[in-house]
């Protein structure tokens, strides 16, 4: 009986055995699949639970602050340690744990007021670490998914905000964390996607640190295909953003985004007007005071004040805008204004601008090619499309007719009885400038305009007022010109009248009549003067040149110059330079010295007997003198709103002879030679001026210590040029001009080279001749 009692015991411990060898296959199952695999269920293997259904990360285990210390409790109540892999290191780090945390307490606040369900498909936008979706699905947010350009699996896949990886309307809730809407690179396609995605009366909620009402009413701008549902401040995350914007949108249905939209637009085209916010009108009366009258010094009136401009950029966030437009309307030359003020001096908040520039001048369309980023408009801005009359203010006897120099006013074409000479005018193409800016640019886009077209803006201005074309722009700035116009010349000169015979003159001489009676020579020969001009194949001659005889009113004196322009608007700076500059010397001339005794430099007194230049007194006598009136002239010129001289400028050999003297005055790299006999009595030459070159040493060091640039280019080897510190531009061939106020911060001076030579009898002529 005891054998037999036995036999059931030994079976019953079997069975026990094998009932705990069982239980402990299935125990350690459960913790391969919890520390493996548990938290992505989404292959088809043995799982207990998905994460994180109900595995609650940051709330359990001490919220996951050490991987290695998770552990998975058996039905036994016996722990086993997990394996260190469970989760991604970033899951475990504190600022993901409060990030969830921030989230977790945003999305109940919208579940609370219905905005948010449990059962919404939900999409985080660009979110990088996914914290957001962590926080969705933490909620009961189940079937929620973040997208970001390189993805984080499981909660984030791969994609971009302008380039969604899903199909139409497939979301009912969307999220835009702060900084999402603001930083995209392509905010109108990111609004096409979030539009295409989102399903009609589906929420969008978008964060952003932006609190200006100008910045909210663009974002409901920009996402126009919505409803404004609500809005509110929250606290931020952390001492980086510690302020929130929350604004919640609702998506229209079909057929209220198309009455929306009819409305809007029968609205905008019945009327051609838009309403003028209080916001928008706050923000005028925080701008910096209008200027009432044209300064007769444009540019040096805005060097005064541009500390003073206030930009809108600069009052308020311009982040929420489908397109960034600056339109230059009277742009002229490439570093006019777009280099110069636009891309330097505008704030753009790190957007990128596409740049449409509007110019009738064919001087100028060179300079624009091959130009990213820059549309170029080669007509006149108008108020419809026809032909125009471009009036040109023409130099004093300038004969030769040449397209394209603009400098006037715009004048529609007269009818046939009037009078249109085509020696000061040029025919040119006008647009409808307020009907291509409705169909260029929308409500939704930020458009800068910058007008500056000489007295046009008379005509425009009302015409972007009556089509509502105005409505489009945000920021305007306009200079106004009330009375522009008048003679090129700064100085006054009349035509002389020869009577028949008086002159040997021949019939293409142009003589005018200047300070003290001079004869102002610009073209023909004289008995001890000849000169000539011819035009390259390059376009408009830039060589202008200035012959004065009887200079300053003493008969056996004269002064002879020779300027070559350079740069887009260089003709116009050689004829500047060649009418005032001559002006200013005599001026100078007849002024007393410093020590009052002379009223006229007496050169037969100053220089009776020879000395080096360094203790010539005739010498630095017009050293100085000539010096202070090169920088004078410099000067006027930077302040003379109507000639372009920014990245425009002109070159200048100047020659005062009476006598047997010659005062050199040399700027640039044009050239005086001084033609002589030998010995044997053969002609030689001999060169009077050194050609003033960027890589002349002395220049080099002086260019460099400005922080400009000497280099030559890969196809012009020998040939140095100045460039701006951070721009491939000007590219000038020379280190000292007139002009080219681009550079004048980075080495470029108006300093001439002053030499002196007391002739002989050996000496026959001087030549004067530009490089071109």
């Amino acid at each position: 009986m005891e054998s037999g009692g036995g036999k059931p015991s030994f079976l019953r411990n079997i069975l026990v055995r094998v009932f705990l060898l069982c239980l402990l296959i299935v125990a350690l199952r459960f913790a391969y699949v919890v520390t493996i695999r548990g938290e992505s269920c989404d292959v088809g293997d043995f799982c207990f639970f998905a994460l994180p259904e109900t595995f609650n990360v940051v709330a359990g285990v001490g919220q996951l602050a050490n991987p290695s210390s998770a552990a998975v409790v058996s039905s036994s109540g016996n722990s086993a340690p997990a394996t260190p892999k469970k989760i991604p290191d970033l899951w475990t780090t504190k600022g993901f744990q409060k990030s969830v945390q921030f989230y977790s307490s945003v999305f109940q606040d919208l579940i609370s007021e219905a905005i948010l369900s449990p059962s919404f498909k939900t999409l985080c936008v660009d979110t990088v670490t996914g914290a957001d979706v962590f926080a969705l699905r933490e909620i009961g947010v189940e079937d929620s998914i973040g997208i970001s350009k390189k993805g984080s699996k499981p909660l984030v896949v791969p994609g971009q905000g302008f380039m969604q990886p899903f199909s139409r309307n497939t979301f009912d809730f969307m999220f835009c964390g702060i900084g999402v809407v603001e930083k995209t690179v392509k905010p109108g396609d990111f609004v096409a996607e979030v539009e295409r995605t989102l399903k009609p009366e589906g929420f969008l909620v978008v964060h952003t640190a932006a609190n200006d009402t100008y910045s909210f009413e663009s974002l409901l701008g920009l996402f126009n295909f919505c409803r404004l549902v609500k809005s509110r401040d929250i606290n931020g995350l952390d001492s980086k953003t510690p302020f929130v914007r929350e604004i919640v949108l609702q998506k229209f249905t079909g057929e209220e985004g198309i009455k929306q939209i009819t409305e809007k637009s029968s609205s905008t085209k019945s009327t051609n007007k838009c309403s003028v916010p209080g916001y928008k009108q706050d923000l005028i009366k925080k701008a910096e005071p209008l200027i009432d009258e044209e300064p007769k010094k444009p540019w040096i009136t805005l060097k005064k004040n541009v500390q003073n401009i206030k930009y809108l950029p600069s009052m308020v966030d311009i982040s929420f805008k489908s397109r960034y437009i600056y339109v230059d309307v009277g742009a002229r030359s490439y570093g006019s204004s777009i280099v110069s003020w636009f891309k330097r001096q505008y704030p753009k908040q790190n957007k990128s601008f596409e740049i449409y520039a509007v110019e009738a001048d064919k001087t100028f369309y060179p300079d624009y090619k091959n130009k990213k980023g820059v549309t170029l408009l080669p007509y006149a801005a108008w108020v419809k499309n026809e032909s125009l009359f471009f009036e040109i203010n023409e130099d004093p006897g300038h004969k030769e007719v040449e397209k394209g120099r603009g400098m006037g006013r715009i004048q529609p074409v007269q009818s046939s009885g009037g009078s249109t000479s085509s020696d000061n005018i040029d025919e040119i193409q006008g647009f409808d400038f307020a009907e291509w800016l409705k169909k260029t640019v929308v409500e939704r886009d930020y458009v800068v305009m910058k007008m500056d077209i000489e007295g046009t803006e008379f005509d425009l201005i009302p015409k972007l007022f009556e089509t509502g074309a105005i409505c489009l722009i945000d920021e305007l700035f306009l200079e106004c010109h009330y009375n522009r116009g008048g003679s090129f010349v700064s100085y006054y000169v009349e035509e002389e009248r020869r009577a028949a015979g008086e002159h040997d003159d021949g019939d293409d001489d142009i003589i005018l009549r200047g300070d003290s009676g001079a004869r102002i020579r610009l073209q023909g020969s004289s008995k001890h003067v000849s000169m000539f001009s011819q035009q390259g194949k390059k376009g408009i001659n830039q060589d202008a040149m200035t012959v004065w005889e009887s200079f300053s009113g003493d008969k056996d004196m004269y002064l002879c110059a020779v300027f070559d322009g350079h740069g887009p608007s260089g003709h116009k700076v050689a004829r500047y330079v060649r009418d005032s500059l001559p002006s200013k010397i005599s001026k100078l001339y007849r002024q007393p010295c410093v020590d009052g005794k002379n009223a006229v430099i007496d050169i037969e007194t100053e220089t009776g007997q020879e000395s080096p230049e360094s203790k010539n007194p005739f010498f630095l006598s017009w050293k100085a003198r000539l010096t202070k009136c090169f920088h004078e002239i410099d000067e006027q010129l930077e302040g003379d709103g109507s000639v372009e001289s920014y990245s425009s400028g002109t070159t200048s050999v100047c020659v005062l002879r009476k006598g047997e003297h010659l005062i050199i005055a040399n700027l640039g790299d044009s050239r005086a030679i001084l033609g002589k006999r030998d010995e044997s009595n053969q002609l030689v030459s001999e060169q009077l001026t050194v050609d003033l070159k960027p890589n002349l040493p002395r220049e080099a060091e002086r260019i460099r210590s400005c922080e400009g640039r000497v280099l030559a280019m890969d196809e012009e080897p020998n040939v140095y040029r100045v460039w701006m510190p951070h721009d491939d531009c000007p590219g000038l061939a020379m280190a000292r001009a007139f002009g080219d106020f681009c550079l004048k911060d980075f080495g470029l001076i108006s300093t001439p080279e002053v030499t002196y030579r007391k002739l002989t009898e050996r000496d026959k002529f001087v030549v004067l001749a530009t490089d071109g």
